[in-house]
Order: structure tokens, then C-alpha cells, then sequence
């Protein structure tokens, strides 16, 4: 207070404000030129990489213009892989199904340890491709998984051990029996089935003369029968059937137990429905002596679970499906009876 009683200021620092400006304003000046250098940087080095990825998508995206590759909203086939460490058919397996009429490819990759995920995703770019990653579920929810997303008219399913050949007509050539037979709801290429499993058609396993196609497709003059049931693969699908079919039955299998037969399972249902089931010859596997060039995984890392669900499934199937198997057996012989015998 002074004399008169009136509230004066008190300088602490014992500086006048002039002299105060002199020797801390050139400090605070530095430290607003640090902030503004550092909010510059962190601007930099946040915006820089997206610039780069803008930069990437545009070529990209221009690239595909180039390219005359567009999406198909309506594909007529749709192949899908299950794909389980067998990144050594990769390349071969994509290069050769790319040859084909294949409009839409989807790939199941179920969590391989080999880098089979790394190798597929770099050769599914296509607008059509796609790759759904699951961890060891087994194919008979996969393949239900990658039914739900396909839009093809027809599904190929196969496997990721397949080895078709350079020549991609096999595909078109199946598709084609389809045309001839509206009510075909499942075409085999690799084995197909009477008497549940007694008799064996195609069998690699067996001579020629035991297991051979005994009948042509008159459309084609391709070996091709009726038969009670086909296994995968391939195992092509008229989806509009498929899904009135209701689809596999998941209960054939727990989640990543190999789910044995359930595809038979789906051909004795459409028998019953009053659809067909046809077998043809469609060289996608690469047998040797004794086994095939790539065994598939459950052969190789569950057989014991493998051959129990082998045995449990086809008792099941013949449980669901024996009372009304004499009517399929006389279906499949009258379908049989307007194809022409092989001599």
C-alpha cells in the first residue's frame, strides 16, 4: 500500500518488464520455432506415407482400367479352393485354372503354416478374386462359407492338391452336360459311386476294366453315367439347386475334423428332391503308384481321425437314406437307360 492507502504492483524479480523482454523473449521466441519445426514434422511424417499410398493406388487403379479386367456381377462358374499347406501347388494350380472358363475364383485358405496365404495373396488380384481366411475349420464349413459368397450360376469345388491339365477345356466341357441335363444338380470328375460305396466308377485304385464309365453323354460322346454318389473333387454344383438342397450338412463333421462323405451325403438329397447326380472324367488328379503326386493333408496329419469319421459318415448316410434307396437305384437306372453303352 502507499501512503494514500492505494494497491501498488511489487516487480519480484527485481527487473523492469522492458529489460524482462530483453532477456526472456528471445527464449520464448526459440521455443515457438521448436513447436512449429516439430508440428512440421509430425505433419510430415503422418501425411507423407498416405500421399505415397495415393500416389500407388491411382497407378493401380489405372493399371486395372488398362487392363479390360472388370467385376462381374453375374459370373457363370465360380471355382473355389481349399487351401491347407500345399503352397507347392500354388502357382501351378492358379496358372492352370486361370486357362479355363473360370469367371469368379475364390480361395478358402484355412490357416496354412507353409505361407501358402502369403503365395495366394499375391496371385488373387483380379476383380473377380477372393481369398477368405479361416483357422482350420476343415472344408466342409469353408467350402459352405465360400458357397455363401460366390455368385456363379455353377460352383467348382476342389482341392488344393488338384493338378489339372494345360488344356482348360475340361471345365467348359462339364459345364456343358448341364446344359444337356437341366435337372443335374451335382457332376463328379473324379469318382463316383453305386450301392452306397460298394461300387467304385473311375477308381484309380482299381483296373480300368473294373471301374471304367460304362456309358457316353449322346450330346458329347464324353464318358458319363448316372450314378448314386460323387466325391470332391472336382464336384461342380448348380447353385439354385444346391441352395434348395439346403446346402451340407455340418453336423458330418466337428469344427477342423475332416467331414468324410458329407458331399455324398448331398447327392443322395438330391436324388430324393428330384435332381440328378452324374459322374464324367475330368483329369484333375495326378496319380503315381500307390497314392496321387500331392496327398491330401488329412492323409497326412489326421488319417486315424480321418478314417473313423470315414466309417462313422457312412453308416450315417445309410441311416438317413436306406429306406428310400431301391427309388434312387431305379432313378439312376432309367436316367442311365437313355445313354448310349460303350463298346
Amino acid at each position: 500500500m502507499d501512503a494514500e492507502g492505494t494497491a501498488s504492483s511489487v516487480n519480484l524479480t527485481g527487473e523492469t518488464p522492458a529489460r524482462w523482454h530483453r532477456t526472456a523473449g528471445p527464449f520464448y521466441s526459440l521455443l515457438n520455432r521448436a513447436r512449429q519445426t516439430a508440428r512440421r514434422v509430425r505433419w510430415y511424417m503422418f501425411t507423407q506415407p498416405r500421399k505415397r499410398t495415393v500416389a500407388r493406388v491411382k497407378a493401380q487403379k489405372l493399371e486395372r482400367r488398362r487392363s479390360g479386367q472388370v467385376y462381374q456381377e453375374a459370373p457363370r462358374v465360380s471355382v473355389i479352393i481349399q487351401s491347407f499347406n500345399q503352397v507347392r501347388n500354388v502357382g501351378f494350380l492358379e496358372s492352370r485354372l486361370r486357362a479355363t472358363c473360370m469367371d469368379e475364383l475364390i480361395v478358402c485358405e484355412d490357416g496354412s503354416l507353409d505361407g501358402s496365404l502369403e503365395a495366394w495373396t499375391g496371385r488373387l488380384t483380379r476383380p473377380n478374386d477372393f481369398l477368405l481366411r479361416s483357422n482350420d475349420l476343415h472344408e466342409i464349413r469353408t467350402y459352405t462359407r465360400a458357397i455363401s459368397h460366390a455368385r456363379g450360376e455353377f460352383i467348382c469345388l476342389m482341392q488344393d492338391d488338384d493338378r489339372p491339365p494345360k488344356d482348360g477345356r475340361w471345365l467348359d466341357d462339364a459345364l456343358r452336360l448341364f446344359e444337356c441335363y437341366p435337372q443335374l444338380a451335382v457332376l463328379g470328375g473324379w469318382m463316383g459311386f453305386m450301392q452306397y460305396f460298394a461300387e467304385e466308377y473311375n477308381s484309380p485304385w482299381l483296373l480300368p476294366d473294373k471301374s471304367q464309365i460304362p456309358y457316353q453323354d449322346p450330346h458329347s460322346g464324353r464318358n458319363f453315367m448316372f450314378v448314386e454318389n460323387v466325391n470332391i473333387g472336382p464336384y461342380l454344383l448348380r447353385r439354385r439347386a444346391y441352395l434348395d438342397l439346403g446346402g451340407f450338412d455340418l453336423t458330418f463333421s466337428r469344427p477342423g475334423s475332416p467331414g468324410i462323405c458329407f458331399e455324398s451325403e448331398l447327392c443322395y438329397r438330391a436324388w430324393r428332391r428330384g435332381y440328378q447326380v452324374a459322374l464324367t472324367e475330368l483329369p484333375v488328379k495326378a496319380p503315381i503308384d500307390n497314392g496321387y503326386l500331392l496327398p491330401g493333408g488329412t492323409m497326412l496329419w489326421a488319417k486315424e481321425e480321418r478314417d473313423r469319421n470315414d466309417a462313422l459318415n457312412k453308416q450315417r448316410i445309410i441311416e438317413l437314406h436306406d429306406t428310400h434307396l431301391p427309388a434312387i437305384q431305379a432313378k439312376v437306372r432309367q436316367a442311365n437307360a437313355t445313354l448310349h453303352r460303350r463298346t
